[in-house]
């Protein structure tokens, strides 16, 4: 099978930056293990947030990360370990064009491989990976994730280069946040809201229920995470809207089953999010699953 980021139809599609095509290799064992590669393009991607771990590599031109306030420069052959649930954001800076992989992996497959304290064993909410690093693995995990054929296969090669990825020395990943811990209340506020996000939250309440004030609650939230509480909620819906959109449901469907309250009302989010809208992003990605 032809390795993803050699497809010559997206490397020679650069003659609109403000559309953007995306492939997506899809697998075909693990759900939500997902690789994804872009056209060049000059978009910009609002606050958001996946329930599993993001890997990007920038492959060309330059990009600004957002976290929590503030924004790093990433250029081409750098590349980004974003830990799930943290927030982030970025894009084109100063209007120009630039390109970029990501790896999806879901949290149960990092449960399973590193067991469940892995998060704070191993991961940083946001790593910088240096470029000769970060090169290797993208060529050994979008290189050889497409070509397994199996289960077991793909379980091995993430459990290999994931390792050597978490265990890697100051000289090849540099942490911007050294510790995924955080207040008790906000991290038992932020698992709340993850369990029933698709539903309507009662925020008076839910500060209730980690014993604080709920503007003491919405404030310190937002130094945690970057974004206020009912934020993260949408950015939640939005990103289950982004998944569910791979599927045959209709978009109105997707809205609901995503929670929100029609069409138009994810439309709006997810263009804030994407600067696409869902239909438009649909059309826009070409998905192979193996």
């Amino acid at each position: 099978m032809q390795s993803l980021n050699t497809n010559p139809a997206l490397s020679n599609h650069k003659s609109d930056r403000n559309v953007v095509a995306f492939r997506r290799w899809q697998s075909g064992f693990i759900p939500d293990l997902c690789f994804t590669e872009t056209t060049e393009h000059n978009l910009v991607y609002g606050a958001h947030v996946h329930d599993l771990m993001e890997i990007i590599w920038v492959r060309s031109g330059s990009t600004d990360l957002m976290f929590r306030d503030r924004s790093y420069r990433m250029r081409p052959g750098d590349a980004v370990v974003i830990a799930p649930d943290e927030v982030h954001g970025g894009g084109s800076c100063d209007s120009s064009g630039f390109s970029f992989s990501t790896l999806h992996v879901p949290r149960k497959v990092l449960e399973l491989l590193f067991g469940y304290n892995y998060l704070y064993e191993y991961m940083t909410p946001v790593r910088l990976i240096d470029g000769c690093f970060a090169e290797t693995l993208h060529r050994e995990l979008i290189g050889g994730l497409p070509n397994t054929l199996s289960l077991a296969e793909q379980l091995a090669c993430l459990a290999d280069v994931l390792k050597r990825l978490f265990q890697a020395k100051r000289s090849h990943a540099y942490p911007i946040v050294q510790s995924t811990a955080c207040h008790p209340a906000v991290k038992r506020a932020k698992s709340i809201i993850n369990e029933s996000y698709t539903e309507p939250i009662d925020f008076c309440r839910l500060a209730t229920e980690v014993k604080l004030h709920q503007r003491y609650l919405i404030s310190m939230f937002k130094t945690v995470t970057g974004i206020p509480p009912h934020q993260y909620q949408i950015a939640l819906r939005v990103d289950l809207a982004r998944r569910l959109l791979e599927s045959d449901l209709s978009l109105s469907n997707v809205a609901s089953s995503a929670g929100f309250a029609d069409q138009s009302h994810l439309n709006r989010h997810f263009k804030r999010t994407y600067s696409l809208t869902p239909g438009v992003f649909r059309e826009q990605t070409t998905t192979m699953k193996k």
